[in-house]
């Protein structure tokens, strides 16, 4: 099928002209560059589908990389048109960690960096994930964070740290969901005790992974030791 592939070329043809464009002596690069992030926002609704975000992402990648060799532009210039990327495309952490990573190789982009960063982290203060995908983007940050100032790079590696010692709300939000089925059920009326023995068990493994221990396990425990009421 030649059709994705000639989707890739019509995509990311027009940024390897700009490239040669912003390379040019003289050339109004900001200018050209705006031209192009205004594009890229008319055809973003287009690429809805898993594959051609895959490709809509790559061009935003080679966009953040043309910004190394355009020629007249500066920190703010930068800047300025990476936030306005941002505001085209809501890009998980992930991808905002390689977006981080290629503008932290270009020194006029250095703000631009650590503004993508402090997205990142303002992204996990709003929605957190999992204690362990956010210790591994953490991490990521301080290896970028560290190319930039080393101070930087410890910054994001005490992040990745705390992290591990935060709560883990990917599996506390699977225990609100064990407790909806319990309820769900309840309100049918269905008799389905080997059901709703199998949710509690569930969660209360959770909750010692987690190292709560709720007061049914402290009974259960209390009843096992020969402590009970």
């Amino acid at each position: 099928d030649k059709q994705p592939f000639k989707q890739m070329i019509d995509f990311l043809f027009p940024l390897c002209l700009l490239r040669l464009s912003c390379m040019q002596p003289g050339a109004d690069s900001f200018a050209t560059c705006k031209d192009a992030v205004q594009k890229l926002e008319r055809q973003a609704w287009s690429y809805s589908s898993y594959n051609k975000h895959q490709l809509f992402e790559t061009g935003v990648l080679v966009f953040s990389a043309i910004l190394s060799c355009a020629k007249n532009l500066s920190a703010n210039n930068i800047l300025e048109l990476i936030k306005a990327i941002l505001q085209i495309h809501q890009a998980p952490p992930q991808f905002k960690l390689k977006l981080a990573d290629v503008l932290s190789r270009n020194m006029l982009a250095t703000n631009a960096s650590l503004f993508v960063l402090g997205e990142i982290k303002n992204c996990y203060k709003d929605y957190p994930a999992s204690a362990r995908e956010m210790t591994e983007v953490f991490l990521s940050c301080a290896k970028i964070g560290r190319r930039i100032h080393v101070d930087l790079g410890l910054k994001y590696f005490k992040k990745a740290l705390n992290s591990t010692k935060e709560q883990d709300y990917e599996s506390y939000r699977k225990l609100y969901l064990y407790k909806t089925l319990s309820e769900k059920i309840s309100i049918a009326g269905e008799d389905c005790p080997e059901l709703a023995y199998n949710i509690i068990r569930l969660s209360e493994d959770f909750c010692r992974k987690q190292g709560d221990i709720t007061p049914a396990m402290k009974y259960r425990k209390s009843q096992d030791d020969g402590k009970g009421p």
